[in-house]
């Protein structure tokens, strides 16, 4: 009974905050975009930009361009040469493959559809081209509609008088011969009233002007131009057309997009400003895809797709795997802040690049800027066309639909209220005189070193190593007689200081220590409010003990913490969630469960946990930081971060994903600058720059069938620019696997620990750290390091010059520094070179 008061005081606050969040988050207003109906009269030839190195000539009346690489000779195009002309291809998908631009949108009933820019703008005129000294830009009217002219069919007196105000003599002259004006006190002889009135019953009440008809084109362009040049806006020919006309102009689906082009020495930069998109709020734009036929490859020639699935990996043109799902992965993984019923598979990659070589020539497509809001897609000719393509693909506006009722099977889509200010998509596309991978590679490595230039240099002492030592999980337990979530110890800190002496000892090399679990409950923390190390692992004295002696050891020791989501934290912790959680585009805060394993749904049964807005992110952030200075950390992890990446669509302040990454990047830098060490993990490309080392890279793909090769792109790329490791080889499914990818791409290793054994784990949901037991494993891990060390050592740090595959099964990887490291996955000895490489093992050369 005396928990009565709290749990009545409990419920009166949830009320009140449910209230308060119908006032704050209710139905918002959605921004309205002017559409400009622009018109491609007159337009014929080529436009041209020439900076010596490349050629782009840009058809006008097309939009199409061919670029031409002047030191090879070799061509690229926009779009095939001959679209008509492709066996596969349907009417519409014709349509597409003549697009350089296709934009998908959405209706308030979830209806989606495609517009390419061949068929909704070209044949329809409603484009226009600007060409200055170095770039050129294609601005596109798309919509399903005939030429559409921006000016009052008809307007009140009054409001046409006030534009005349405006208007120079000769321009007001030119309106006024061009409109009747009707006063029901003033008509003509042969005026019928009755029928005026039918159409404008507005001119009962004031006089009015009324467009002639049978105007000449021309004469449609000038009157177009005066009303635009005095602001005279789409919205404003909208209400005037419906008002006064009966709605002559249906309400349909237009957009507008400019895509500017530019040259940069062998590069191609293609920018899509979003200031320049505009649309109607009742039809907004969900995703618009750029260049999706550039460079592709058709079903007579031999090449390969590039895609940056785990590190790499090659799709072979006309690979005949007709019957494959076409790939698709989304840039930095899936953004939380939007909610998804389903998980059949996370898809996810963490470098923005893609590729295409054939014939001895490749180009390497770099996002540099709306990289958060990108899909990688890639696919075979012989389904919807005869082209092997892989292009991005960037979600604009955001939507979410809820049921309104149990009772009715329709939803609700609700939208996010306009685009990021100030924003664009930019490409960059480099050209190469190669069609190795390895080149390509290089090409967008040394770009990240030109354009990032990563925090530290990767060590020369040897393999890096990171041990991540395991403190506490929560489990359920019985506790009063209530099951509830309580901390369980599986390493105190005086354990994990002798566990960090003997690993010192047995490696003699550099160590890195990431300490996880420490703080606020264990591995799934509470939110950090208030940060304090978790029970019974030994207090702050050990926990301060722990970091000066790893120090004193030369240990690099990190302190984990999660910033970017709440987990067991309520209101008594410091987390109020309709004050600190982010929120979906509905208004909804950003509630999350885990997905079944077994049948893909939320398991809505288990506790949720929470999105943290942006705001409370970089306050806990900088109080974690603080927290671990004062206790002597040499370095902090922070957990998530460098993994995932999600916006904020509270519409009273939302925070694209874009600006997150952007304030993330700064926090991280911020933290750097006080001589702080920082990991991240599975390596997010925006934070190469800030990381002193990597954890957790994933070097292998995810299994999709349509893929040929693996291929370690992302290694050869940064390899002599960052140290980093793969997954923890003692907890990985296929250790064994884990240790030959690592050798293939010259990673560190990496291992999980905890002094407690594999027993302590179970009725837990961290069953997947049974390999974790230190001591099980301590032996192992000597052999493991000490045979790779040996075989590696000496390529830390070192550029990665060639790869091949010389063998099926196995890989070969040559350094700057004259070794070469075999790889063989298969479960028979091999000879390559003269060298014995056995199953199931890999081998080092040294010249």
């Amino acid at each position: 009974m005396k928990h009565l008061p709290i749990l009545i005081v409990s419920l009166l606050v949830a009320v009140a905050v449910a209230v308060l969040a119908i006032l704050l988050y209710g139905p918002q207003e959605e921004e309205e975009t002017s559409i400009v109906y622009y018109s491609s009269e007159g337009l014929e030839g080529e436009a041209v930009l020439d900076n010596g190195e490349l050629e782009l000539r840009l058809d006008r009346s097309t939009t199409r361009f061919v670029l031409t690489h002047k030191e090879s000779g070799t061509v690229w195009r926009s779009n095939p040469e001959d679209p008509d002309a492709d066996p596969i291809a349907l009417p519409r998908e014709k349509g597409a493959l003549k697009s350089p631009l296709l934009l998908s949108f959405i209706t308030k009933n979830g209806v989606v559809d495609i517009y390419d820019t061949h068929g909704y703008s070209v044949e329809r005129n409603l484009y226009s081209i600007e060409e200055s000294g170095d770039s050129i830009t294609v601005n596109y009217c798309m919509g399903d509609v005939k030429r559409t002219y921006i000016y009052p069919p008809a307007i009140s007196a009054e409001r046409m008088e006030t534009f005349f105000e405006k208007m120079s003599d000769s321009d007001r002259k030119f309106v006024q011969q061009r409109y009747r004006k009707y006063d029901l006190e003033n008509l003509r002889s042969n005026d019928n009233r009755s029928e005026l009135l039918d159409k404008y019953p507005v001119l009962k009440d004031h006089p009015l002007y009324e467009i002639r008809d049978g105007l000449q084109e021309y004469l449609k362009d000038r009157l177009e131009k005066i009303f635009r040049d005095i602001g005279y806006t789409s919205s404003e020919f909208d209400e005037d057309t419906a008002l006064y006309a009966g709605g002559i102009v249906k309400n349909i689906p237009i957009f507008n997009v400019s895509v500017n082009y530019r040259l940069d020495g062998d590069d191609l930069i293609v920018d899509i400003p979003f200031d320049k998109i505009a649309y109607k709020k009742e039809f907004p734009p969900v995703e618009v895809t750029v260049l999706p036929y550039m460079g592709s490859g058709s079903m007579d020639e031999t090449g390969y797709l590039f895609v940056p699935e785990g590190s790499g990996a090659l799709i072979d043109f006309n690979n005949g795997k007709l019957s494959q799902s076409a790939y698709y992965a989304d840039v930095y993984g899936w953004d939380h802040a939007t909610d998804r019923k389903a998980v059949i598979q996370e898809t996810d990659i963490h470098f923005p690049v893609y590729g295409i070589a054939k014939t001895g020539q490749s180009f390497v497509s770099i996002i540099e800027n709306g990289a958060s809001y990108a899909g990688i897609q890639a696919d075979i000719a012989g389904k919807r066309n005869a082209r092997n393509v892989v292009y991005a693909k960037y979600r604009l506006i955001h939507t979410e639909s809820f049921e309104v009722s149990g009772k009715s099977n329709d939803a609700v889509y609700v939208f996010e209220k306009a685009l990021p200010e100030g924003e664009h998509i930019t490409q960059r596309y480099q050209f190469l005189n190669s069609d190795s991978y390895v080149d390509m590679a290089h090409s967008w490595g040394d770009f990240v070193a030109k354009t990032q230039k990563p925090a530290t240099t990767p060590t020369t002492a040897g393999t890096p190593v990171i041990f991540d030592v395991i403190t506490a999980i929560d489990k359920r337990q019985q506790f009063m007689g209530f099951p509830r979530l309580r901390p369980v110890t599986l390493t105190t800190f005086k354990e994990a200081t002798s566990m960090v002496e003997e690993l010192k000892e047995a490696l003699k090399v550099p160590l890195h220590v990431r300490l996880r679990g420490a703080i606020n409950g264990g591995l799934r923390q509470k939110v950090l409010s208030n940060i304090k190390p978790t029970g019974n692992l030994g207090g702050t004295g050990d926990l301060k003990e722990f970091f000066k002696k790893t120090g004193e050891l030369g240990v690099t020791a990190y302190l984990d913490g999660e910033i970017q989501y709440a987990r067991n934290s309520n209101i008594f912790n410091g987390f109020f969630s309709y004050r600190d959680a982010a929120r979906f585009a509905s208004s909804e805060l950003a509630k999350l469960y885990k997905f079944s394993k077994i049948w893909y749904g939320k398991e809505e049964s288990d506790k949720p946990f929470y999105l943290l807005s942006p705001a409370k992110i970089l306050q806990y952030a900088l109080r974690f930081d603080k927290y671990a200075q004062k206790i002597g950390a040499q370095g902090i992890s922070l957990s998530s971060m460098g993994r995932e990446l999600s916006a904020d669509y509270d519409p009273n302040n939302r925070i694209s994903r874009e600006e997150v990454m952007h304030r993330q990047t700064t926090l991280v830098a911020s933290i750097r600058e006080n001589d702080r060490r920082v990991m991240t993990s599975h390596g997010n490309n925006y934070l190469l720059g800030q990381s002193d080392i990597l954890s957790h890279v994933r070097l292998r793909p995810r299994e999709y069938s349509i893929l040929d090769r693996v291929v370690p792109f992302w290694s050869i790329a940064l390899h002599d620019k960052i140290s980093f490791t793969g997954m923890a080889i003692n907890i990985s499914d296929d250790w064994k696997e884990e240790l030959l990818v690592s050798a293939e791409s010259g990673a560190g290793l990496a291992f999980t620990l905890m002094a407690e054994d594999a027993t302590a784990l179970q009725d837990s949901e961290f069953t997947s750290l049974f390999g974790a037991d230190y001591q099980a494993w301590k032996s192992e891990i000597e052999m493991i390091y000490a045979d790779y060390n040996r075989k590696l050592g000496t390529i830390s740090g070192a550029r990665i010059i060639a790869h091949q595959f010389p063998a099926a099964n196995v890989s070969k990887t040559i350094y700057a520094n004259g070794t070469t490291v075999y790889v063989n996955y298969g479960y028979e000895d091999m000879s390559i070179d003269g060298i014995r490489i056995a199953a199931r093992d890999f081998v080092s050369v040294q010249e």
